[in-house]
């Protein structure tokens, strides 16, 4: 990465700015987020809705699965093999809300390393690399303080998990940061002029990131519209309208996608205005910090939780303190527009569909923007008082550090497919049949449970109203593995297969489960709610009656 960009000779950098955020080591920085993340993409299991990429780009977003006993074997194909392109954009529109982009990029990515899983979450490692690229020339040409600039949001928990998840979070991220600093050049030493060229391809690849996307539109709204207005004030009309022009193709296309569907509202809670800012503050630091607080014990996670949310108020009131000085830069004003439209964008969205549609995930589309100018309130707090700036920078990354340094390995953030998957794997006998519950979609859960299932052993998908063909496939079984992980879906047909076998002499070995709920709810991924799993929840055993 460059050390010597105009930019980073700016007057403004005082002898105690220097001492304070030295300029060299954003190398290592990004050197160890890129490792945690190839890390977690080796080691963690499969989350919820990565099958998704997986079988789209496979060449059938909704795999038919056997409907009687299969291995993981006779479906191999639907995880390893990529399919054609040309299929994607119409099955997207018949099965999902989410635009096509990511899934061209990944597709093709595949058909090039001729790889599966793991090779679909390097991708995303790829998407992060250029992201973080992209990141240190916005730092400079914001007059950030380097080091500290780059680290907050490249050590941000949202930054690292996005890299290693094979979704299009890391691939948005990129476009929205490369089509924000395209926006900036121009304006970091001129005040606000720009030429037509950048101003185009700055709304171009943000427009791309919205068709990566859709949520990408709040950031991408949000860099273009204080861009166009400064460009205004000056009478440059022309790049003013350049970057809304870039950008109205990719929107334009991505509304086809988004129009073709059923909206999700059943996925979030009712609307509440106090609950929505609560959970925004949550989330937001979810996206900085992760699960930091759930790697410790009760005492431990009280006192983590009370220092993240102590450092975000302290931040947050420098950021305050110091706005006239942090607004008078031209690129860092760019920068907070980007970075405050995402959750005041979340709570508008709430307002109008009366939801709350906020998620860590989605907040992270905000870590690069505000990252770099909490970096800058911090800069200012040093000229100072040094000696706070630097406990409140240290306190920071520390406990980013501690957020993702155990992401590849930790059970806090690790969703309960491989778990679950593990407990009926141990507990089936090899002449034992695992029952996997298919879900509301057949994808995002069982997919992720399949791709977690041993090679060789039995499986058996339930479904709900199939009982007397339950009896017939597991008739000669001699012990039924029954996986507790469950959507609503998923969660019928555990009931109804259990009231079928219990009808036909099949028992529980598992008293304190017999007759019980029907399963461990499963999740889309959320930092901030994660449970250790308790392994005996997560499969029941069922023995045949006597023969």
């Amino acid at each position: 990465m460059p050390h010597n960009s105009p930019a980073s000779e700016a007057p403004d950098a005082s002898v105690v700015t220097r001492r304070f955020v030295p300029e060299a080591g954003a190398e290592l920085v990004a050197a160890a987020a890129l490792a945690l993340a190839v890390a977690a993409a080796l080691l963690r299991p499969f989350e919820y809705d990565e099958a998704y990429s997986i079988f789209l780009t496979h060449g059938v977003a909704r795999p038919p699965w056997p409907e009687g006993v299969f291995t993981k074997a006779d479906i191999a194909d639907y995880f390893e093999r990529p399919g054609p392109l040309g299929g994607i954009a119409e099955d997207l529109r018949r099965t999902d809300v989410h635009p096509p982009l990511y899934f061209w990029a990944l597709g093709l990515w595949r058909h090039v390393v001729e790889g599966g899983f793991v090779e679909a979450r390097l991708f995303s490692v790829l998407a992060t690399a250029a992201m973080l690229a992209g990141l240190w020339r916005l730092v400079r040409l914001a007059e950030a303080p380097p080091m500290a600039g780059f680290a907050i949001p490249a050590l941000a928990f949202a930054t690292v998990h996005s890299g290693a998840t094979a979704r299009g979070y890391a691939l948005a991220l990129a476009l929205l940061v490369w089509g924000t600093w395209f926006l900036c050049r121009d304006v970091a030493r001129g005040g606000g002029a720009a030429r037509i060229l950048p101003a185009l391809a700055g709304g171009a690849l943000l427009g791309a990131a919205i068709l990566t996307g859709f949520l990408a539109a709040l950031p991408a709204a949000g860099a273009i519209g204080v861009f166009g207005l400064m460009a205004l004030q000056r009478g440059r009309w022309a790049p003013a309208l350049a970057a809304p022009l870039g950008a109205a193709p990719f929107v334009a296309y991505a509304a086809t996608f988004h129009l073709a569907q059923d909206r999700r509202d059943w996925q979030f809670p009712s609307f509440d205005f106090d609950a929505a800012l609560f959970r925004s503050a949550e989330m937001t630091a979810a996206a900085f910090f992760g699960a930091t607080p759930l790697h410790f014990g009760q005492v431990g996670r009280l006192a983590a939780t009370a220092a993240i949310a102590a450092v975000m108020l302290a931040v947050g009131l420098v950021a305050l303190w110091r706005a006239p000085a942090l607004l008078s830069h031209p690129v860092r004003r760019i920068l907070l527009g980007a970075g405050v439209a995402v959750p005041l964008g979340l709570i508008l969205l709430g307002v109008l569909h009366a939801r709350i549609p906020i998620e860590y995930r989605y907040l992270g589309f905000a870590v690069p923007f505000l990252g770099i100018v909490a970096a800058c309130a911090l800069r200012d707090l040093a000229s100072r008082a040094p000696r706070s700036a630097q406990a409140l920078l240290g306190s920071v990354l520390a406990l980013q550090l501690a957020g993702i340094a155990a992401l590849p390995f930790s059970e806090a953030t690790r969703q309960l497919t491989r778990p679950a998957m593990a407990a009926a794997t141990r507990e089936a006998t090899p002449e034992a049949i695992i029952l996997v519950p298919n879900g509301a979609d057949g994808v995002g859960l069982v997919g992720a449970l399949l791709g977690e299932a041993p090679e060789h052993r039995p499986l058996r998908l339930l479904r709900p109203g199939e009982a007397p063909r339950l009896l017939k496939d597991v008739a000669d079984a001699q012990r039924l593995v029954l996986v507790r992980l469950a959507d609503g879906t998923g969660e019928q047909a555990i009931e109804e297969a259990r009231s079928t076998l219990e009808a036909a002499g099949w028992t529980s070995r598992t008293p304190g489960l017999h007759g019980g709920t029907a399963g461990r709810r499963a999740s889309a991924p959320d930092a901030t709610d994660r449970r250790k799993p308790e392994e005996e929840d997560l499969a029941e055993v069922l023995l045949p009656p006597a023969r």
